[in-house]
């Protein structure tokens, strides 16, 4: 009965652990704790996904750089819901491109190749983003800081599909806790015994 109360108590203890882990190393998302907007002001360089974040009193949008297309997260400002369905064009010098809404997977997309070649050319890229839909009508500045020049013929990689190092890393360390206070516990209780 001692050996079970005493692996109970280091699996509780290594699943607490799992669960708490990743949180002291997660990133703040765009909106704080209370639902607040965030400030974004890490400059996104490297192996990460180029974004940006623009909002007005009306719309919010998120944007990924990616290889094949650019990404756009629309959602209400206030309510955060998103913006279903909307007619977007965004204008980028005497480019525009209207994007594409992906109801599978929440977003919409840009794929004009010209227009996504030159946002992929190092500097400072001003968008103007037009969103359209049944009550809301709103033009909407951002700005694309690329650090580096996005190259061509490699794949850029969507955040969103990368293993969860952290949480693995988590994992092995409160297995190895839990193992460990499992043990202990159960040597002290056999010598009580």
């Amino acid at each position: 009965m001692k050996t079970i109360v005493s692996i109970s108590f280091g699996v509780i203890a290594a699943v607490t652990a799992a669960l708490i882990a990743p949180l002291l190393f997660a990133a703040p998302g765009a909106h704080g704790p209370n639902g607040e907007h965030l400030e974004v002001t890490e400059q996104y360089q490297g192996t990460q996904t180029p974004r940006f974040e623009a909002a007005t009193e009306q719309v919010e949008v998120v944007g990924e750089l990616l290889d094949h297309e650019l990404r756009l997260y629309v959602h209400e400002f206030t309510s955060n819901r998103p913006i279903i369905g909307a007619d977007i064009l965004l204008e980028y010098g005497e480019l525009n491109s209207n994007a594409g809404y992906d109801a599978e997977h929440g977003h919409y997309s840009v794929i004009d190749t010209q227009l996504l070649q030159r946002l992929k050319q190092a500097g400072e890229h001003s968008l103007l983003i037009t969103v359209l839909s049944a009550d809301i009508a709103d033009l909407i500045p951002a700005s694309l800081i690329m650090t580096e020049v996005m190259p061509a013929d490699e794949h850029a990689h969507d955040t969103h599909q990368h293993l969860p190092w952290g949480w693995i890393i988590a994992l092995l360390i409160a297995l190895a806790t839990g193992t460990i206070i499992g043990r202990k516990t159960l040597v002290s209780s056999e010598v009580t015994a």
